[in-house]
């Protein structure tokens, strides 16, 4: 007999209307509605999802960026580090990690919105000087810095701001982009991203929308047959001295293929901004979700078992696994301190969790080294000579409290203490965790 208020997870219930329709729609919220539109809805409610020290070492990156260009297109030079005939190419270099230093630090004083640990500065000061040393721009063809782009697709208008737009032929154009994470796709994995083709279909078939209004502006890309767009990764320079990166042409007929691929998204926002209907669909893209503990999916079938397939996903797991790590161990540590506070083990699901007195024995050290020498020396001594010889002279014993988890024996449950009465069933011993602790809970 099937349950009626068993939810079918591939026919979600509607969700309660956004607050604020949007009048627009970003790269990032259709790259997210592309992979999930309920992610591309969790964006749009959370207007972005909250904050983190990523994101602000991307911000801070692309301001010093966009002052370097600028600044390279006042002075009609081609980059920081140009040493003059005879000049030491060390001190040169010297001289603009000196200057790149100021200029990230001024940044990170102005910008107090930036919340920016100290190796995160470190990151973005190297990232800096990289991009000074490894990265050229001809100040001649630039037409955008940090400059929006729009189209209208399917009824929306669709905008992305390209870092840095260029164009150094009659008919190719250029759009560069900072990365500055520590992983870098395959060339097969760059070629198929979103943002990429997105960035590029904005430049030849888009106009700039400047000011605080987005005034649409004249065209750009009218004589286009070609554009080429690079991912510039700062945190890694080429042998031959200049900063990594990938790059793929992308022909006028290519992207106009591409424009259909972009309305299918578009579409989907509009069919869930008018129906509440936001499907999900769980996969490795659920690392990068604005909101993930409001997923509708129970979180024991969000199971990622063979979906890392390629080197983007891995690093993208790996990033989300390494973010998760500090949570994880801050509340491993909330557990103990709580454990430890009670004074008795914590029974969980057949595990009994407690701290264990252990004492260990190791030999006493001289110099800073386990005296090995000494116990030899006092033996033979004993032995040849009848000295006295004591063993707790040279062996101390050291108690330590560990926290270990063991299994449970039914004769040491508590009466009634064996069923706990909650569901054997995951999901709902889901539901009913969250309804105790709610479902933001880390756990």
């Amino acid at each position: 007999m099937s349950n009626p208020d068993r939810i079918d997870l591939r026919k979600l219930p509607p969700v309660e209307p956004l607050e604020r329709r949007p009048s627009r729609l970003s790269q990032t919220a259709l790259k997210h509605a592309d992979a999930c539109p309920r992610s591309g809805y969790l964006y749009l409610k959370h207007r972005g999802g909250a904050a983190n020290h990523p994101l602000d070492r991307g911000s801070a990156l692309h301001v010093f960026a966009e002052r370097m260009v600028l600044e390279l297109i006042r002075q009609q030079e081609a980059s920081l580090y140009a040493p003059q005939p005879g000049e030491d190419e060390d001190v040169a270099r010297r001289q603009v990690a000196s200057l790149t230093h100021a200029m990230v630090d001024e940044i990170l004083r102005e910008r107090t919105d930036l919340v920016v640990p100290a190796s995160e500065a470190d990151a973005i000061r190297a990232m800096a000087y990289n991009l000074a040393v490894g990265f050229d721009v001809d100040p001649q063809t630039v037409v955008g810095v940090e400059r929006m782009f729009g189209m209208e697709i399917a009824g929306w208008w669709v905008i992305g701001k390209i870092d840095l737009a260029s164009l150094p032929g009659v008919h190719m154009a250029q759009v560069d982009d900072y990365k500055t994470s520590l992983h870098v796709p395959t060339q097969e994995e760059f070629e198929s991203a979103f943002q990429t083709r997105l960035y590029a279909l904005l430049l030849m078939f888009g106009v700039p929308l400047d000011g605080d209004d987005l005034e649409p502006g004249e065209p750009v890309g009218e004589y286009l047959t070609h554009v080429r767009a690079r991912m510039l990764y700062p945190r890694r320079l080429r042998q031959d001295g200049r900063v990594f990166y990938r790059d793929m042409t992308y022909s006028r007929l290519e992207l106009e293929a591409f424009r259909g691929d972009v309305e299918r998204p578009v579409q989907r926002v509009e069919q869930g901004l008018d129906t509440g209907d936001w499907p999900a669909r769980y996969g490795p893209h659920c690392t990068e979700c604005p909101a993930e503990p409001e997923c509708p999916l129970p979180k024991h079938l969000r199971s990622f078992h063979g979906a890392i397939n390629t080197d983007e996903q891995a690093g993208e797991a790996l990033a989300w696994a390494m973010r998760m790590k500090d949570r994880v161990s801050s509340t491993e540590k909330e557990v103990k301190e709580y454990v430890k506070s009670t004074g008795r083990p914590l029974v969980v699901d057949g595990m009994s969790f407690g701290f264990e007195t252990r004492v260990s024995r190791q030999l006493r050290s001289r110099g800073g080294r386990s005296d090995w020498e000494g116990l030899e020396g006092a033996v033979q001594e004993a032995v040849q000579y009848g000295a006295p010889f004591a063993i707790e002279d040279f062996v101390i014993e050291r108690a330590s409290n560990t926290f270990k988890g063991r299994p449970v024996m039914a004769d040491e449950l508590e009466v009634g203490e064996a069923d706990d009465g909650r569901s054997d069933d995951p999901a709902e011993r889901e539901r009913e965790r969250d309804e105790r602790f709610g479902a933001d809970a880390p756990w």
